[in-house]
């Protein structure tokens, strides 16, 4: 098959060369005749000979490139057969070739996934796979120590405000109990100042009674010396006041 088409080209080739040499030929006889043809119009001393020669040699390469333009017709007839049928192969063959790509795209992605799920990692997947797990290890210690601090904060707050009411409660009472006592004691004390004061005036009033009842027996034991003395019972007047 290869000498076939080594050989077709080759054919080709001549051709072509055949008819480009052969044109080039018969335009150069046709400008000879026509030269010849001309200056035996005008100079009838060249011999018939020579025109018939030229015009032999004119025939040859019409019939030359007469041939050579049939060869060529049909070299171009077959190539362009061997062309629609090679088109078509590469027209039926496009949906296999895209078929096997497709399959074999598939094949690598599925290989690709397979690694990727089997392939063991690189140092720069461990690398990031120790970082990713310090750094959720350091999020989980600072999470779990900021809760405590919350916890510990809140406690604390607890016991103050529990501290800071039990206080409160315990000044309002004590307040209230002194409250109560200085009204007790001061109840008491006017008790006592007022049953105080009856006493003294009661005392008083009896002093005072005493004091008015002696007034009223000295002033009676004096009205009645004096009626003695005015009557002459009595003689000494100057011991009258000694008691």
């Amino acid at each position: 098959m290869k000498n076939v088409s080594s050989d077709h080209e080759k054919s080709s080739k001549v051709l072509v060369c055949g008819f480009s040499v052969g044109q080039m030929e018969k335009n150069w006889f046709q400008r000879q005749l026509s030269s010849a043809e001309m200056s035996w119009n005008y100079d009838h001393s060249i011999p018939s000979e020579y025109a018939a020669a030229v015009a032999a040699s004119a025939y040859a390469v019409h019939g030359l490139e007469e041939t050579s333009m049939e060869n060529l017709r049909k070299a171009r007839g077959d190539l362009e057969a061997s062309r629609d049928k090679l088109k078509s192969k590469t027209v039926d063959l496009i949906p296999v070739l895209s078929r096997r790509s497709s399959y074999k795209e598939t094949e690598a992605s599925a290989r690709a996934t397979r690694e990727s799920w089997y392939s063991p990692p690189s140092i720069a997947q461990k690398q990031m796979r120790y970082t990713n797990s310090t750094e959720a290890k350091a999020n989980a210690w600072e999470k779990a120590q900021m809760e405590n601090i919350r916890k510990r904060h809140d406690t604390t707050k607890s016991s103050i405000l529990e501290w800071e009411n039990e206080k409160k409660s315990r000044a309002k009472l004590s307040l209230e109990r002194k409250k109560a006592e200085i009204e007790q004691r001061k109840a008491g004390n006017n008790e006592h100042y007022r049953i105080k004061m009856a006493r003294i005036e009661r005392i008083a009033a009896g002093a005072r009674a005493q004091a008015e009842e002696r007034k009223r027996n000295e002033e009676l034991a004096v009205k009645e010396k004096a009626k003695r003395i005015r009557s002459g019972q009595v003689a000494n007047v100057g011991c009258f006041f000694c008691f």
